[in-house]
């Protein structure tokens, strides 16, 4: 039976799991969850909405050196070496980084062999670092997914 992507309007809190932080790369941020990552602001409108997570998941913040390097590697399909090798690095860790100038990076993949990458233009602001800022508390998160809804590139 083929899975049904569809979502009326509201992605329920167990779909989100627990609120991780947020990234600033626009005027409306991009909520992070420990299941998915809620996009409000963007170019495209197709990526507007609800991303739920792979079964194989991984972001962080990662150091500038590495987000420069992966920012100047080719996507390409299949992937290169070069991005194979930066991503089998960021999976161990390699990256990791709470440094300021730090950008939030993520890789996923549904069998845990081919993974893809979604760099991030900014720092994700966890929930628990001091520079969070309580606009984007639990009411204003609990709205955001009351209204929310599944991202039409996510309506595979």
């Amino acid at each position: 039976m083929k899975e049904d992507k569809t979502i009326e309007k509201g992605i329920p809190k167990e779909k989100a799991g627990k609120f991780r932080g947020y990234t600033l790369g626009r005027d409306e941020p991009t909520l992070y969850f420990e299941k998915g990552r809620y996009t409000q602001e963007y170019p495209e409108d197709a990526n507007i909405g609800w991303h739920p997570n792979s079964q194989h998941y991984r972001g962080s913040n990662i150091n500038k050196d590495a987000y420069d390097l992966i920012m100047s590697i080719p996507v390409e399909s299949p992937p290169s070496i070069e991005e194979v090798e930066f991503i089998n690095k960021f999976l161990k860790g390699d990256y990791d980084s709470d440094a300021a100038d730090a950008k939030f990076f993520e890789c996923q993949s549904k069998d845990g062999k081919v993974w893809s990458a979604h760099p991030s233009s900014s720092k994700l602001i966890k929930t628990t670092d001091l520079l969070f800022d309580e606009t984007y508390d639990d009411t204003y998160v609990d709205t955001v997914l009351e209204n929310g809804v599944l991202a039409p590139n996510e309506c595979r």
